[in-house]
């Protein structure tokens, strides 16, 4: 299983933007906020939501998953995935994790 895929399962609304070669960084910035990097601009992506308790799920979830943990007490992640992309979901409150 390669980077992605062990992540996506757990970002659905930006699947699209991590597999578009393109792009090379997606950010989340809240539940309501995606930015991305393309061509050397930082845009941000409307229309994309990711719920608030879902985006929590998945920071929490994707750290699992590499072996960490992510939470009010440990709220940065500093991680690569197998393939070497780099992940750094931060937990900024109870409410509004960032990847």
């Amino acid at each position: 299983m390669n980077g992605f895929e062990m992540i996506l399962p757990f970002l659905k609304p930006i699947e699209h933007l991590i597999l578009d070669d393109s792009i090379s960084e997606v950010m989340v910035n809240g539940p309501h906020r995606v930015f991305i990097e393309k061509d050397g601009f930082i845009e941000e992506v409307r229309g994309i939501s990711i719920g608030e308790k879902s985006l929590m799920v998945a920071v929490k979830n994707i750290a699992r998953r590499l072996g960490n943990d992510i939470c009010e007490s440990k709220p940065i992640l500093d991680s690569r995935l197998p393939d070497g992309s780099p992940l750094q979901p931060e937990w900024c409150d109870t409410y509004h994790p960032q990847i």
